[in-house]
């Protein structure tokens, strides 16, 4: 298998950085090119936000060819694939028969191997809890050139490194996880439109667990004196007798919309405060406040038909924020945020709320805990990163963390703050990746992997 020399980035387009790709066609070959590599990170479709899945100057594993679909046992819902499968594919494979998927990020073009490794969350985690929930099995390549079948019951503590584990603890290349029965492709969706914080917070408590979805959409161009502008968005999975019309003809294949794809020379300078603003104006007052039946596709991806949309933020690429806070100092957190993006004139042109919970048993490097996720995504410039490190002294203050699957500005005293099992993962990678085999830019950078 060739190597071939190239320029990635994660999915904010910074940092750029070069490595050595190798694309295997088949878990054979990609199990030769790990036991010959003395430096390497795996990557599925690249769709972390900074460098998790970098490894500058060193070796890459591309695993998005790895994408066969195994095995489906339709009357349990368990599938096992391959881990360059993405969401996206089994979405178009089991939701004909009757299944979808039991947690779904924003996007569903990652690939199960990424959110395995990232341990990704949706806006039912308050209520199921995030993605390895659902994973029972994993067979994962270790430094020794040898395949180890972990789970629940075997290999517990390498499986539990491994979920949220960031591809540090070896390649994984099979998964088993189970799906959702669903009657139709469509949700029963509600949409409240809030006009800040405590009306925000006072609806979240009182209609949380009146829906398996909720999330909120935030209009982060609304400044301090609108702070918590949002629309809170709710759902559950449309039973068959909710559909009407055509939608009944086609209950669990519903029509696509038609993909637009942004080109490379797209002009960022369309994307500004202002241009977003009005955006953010339009997108807020265009909804309806009742229940409606819509597409799955709308409701969990409503820019998913937008290929390639960190284009628009052009060369210079964006940073996501994303942090999760305990429920008590949420609200404070919220206002505040938005505050320190007002005074220091930092536009946020993408903005989300979700609810989360803490799990008895999930990754030690796992990202969600007990309270609120928030996510802004904010384009970049020089001087960001510096008023970011100062903001996250604020997020150590409040008891929150960063998610590490997003992350490309967080140093290594941040990590130690807000990641009390650090030291559990190091030490159980030092045991079974003694050579540090498996490693990439944000483990380095982090301090994680001696440089």
């Amino acid at each position: 298998m060739r190597r071939a020399a190239r320029q990635l980035s994660g999915w904010g387009r910074y940092p750029l950085e070069s490595a050595e790709c190798l694309r295997p066609e088949r878990i054979s070959q990609a199990e030769k090119v790990c036991t010959n590599s003395h430096n390497i990170i795996a990557r599925g479709l690249g769709r972390s936000f900074g460098d998790a899945s970098l490894n500058n100057d060193h070796d890459v594993l591309i695993c998005e060819r790895l994408n066969r679909l195994c095995s489906f046992d339709r009357p349990t819902g368990v599938l096992e694939c391959e881990a360059g499968v993405s969401l996206a594919d089994i979405i178009q494979f089991a939701l004909p028969k009757g299944y979808f998927l039991p947690v779904t990020p924003s996007t569903p073009h990652i690939s199960i191997g990424g959110a395995i490794a990232g341990d990704v969350y949706g806006c039912n985690q308050h209520l199921e809890g995030s993605f390895c929930q659902f994973v029972d099995k994993i067979e994962l390549l270790t430094a020794n050139g040898r395949v180890v079948t972990c789970s629940r019951e075997r290999q517990e503590d390498l499986f539990w490194a491994t979920i949220g584990g960031l591809g540090l603890t070896g390649i994984i290349l099979r998964a088993q996880i189970r799906l959702l029965p669903v009657e139709t492709a469509y949700i029963d969706a509600n949409y409240t439109k809030i006009s800040d914080v405590d009306q925000l917070f006072l609806q979240l408590e009182k209609n949380q667990h009146n829906c398996a979805y909720t999330m909120a959409w935030l209009d982060g161009m609304a400044g301090s004196k609108h702070a918590g502008r949002s629309l809170l968005i709710q759902g559950d999975h449309a039973r068959y007798e909710q559909l009407t019309g055509k939608m009944q003809r086609r209950p669990l294949r519903p029509k696509r919309r038609r993909d637009i794809s942004i080109p490379d020379m797209w002009p960022s300078w369309t994307l500004n405060s202002f241009t977003v603003g009005c955006l953010n104006k339009m997108y807020y007052w265009r909804h309806l406040q009742h229940a409606r039946i819509v597409k799955y596709q709308r409701f969990f991806y409503p820019f998913g038909h937008l290929h390639n949309w960190n284009r628009l933020y052009g060369k210079k690429g964006f940073l996501r924020y994303e942090c999760v806070i305990p429920w008590k100092q949420a609200a404070t957190a919220l206002q505040k945020i938005q505050e320190f993006f007002d005074q220091k004139s930092i536009p946020c042109f993408w903005a989300m709320l979700k609810l989360c919970r803490d799990d008895e048993n999930q990754g030690l490097l796992s990202f969600t805990r007990a309270g609120v996720s928030l996510t802004f995504d904010l384009p970049r410039d020089d001087e960001l990163i510096t008023q970011l490190h100062n903001l996250n002294d604020n997020i150590i203050e409040w008891d929150g963390r960063l998610s590490l699957v997003s992350d490309a500005f967080m140093r290594p005293s941040d990590l130690r703050h807000m990641y009390p099992q650090l030291e559990d993962f190091l030490e159980l990678k030092q045991r079974i990746d003694p050579q540090n085999i498996f490693q990439s830019s944000l483990a380095r950078r982090l301090g994680m992997i001696p440089q």
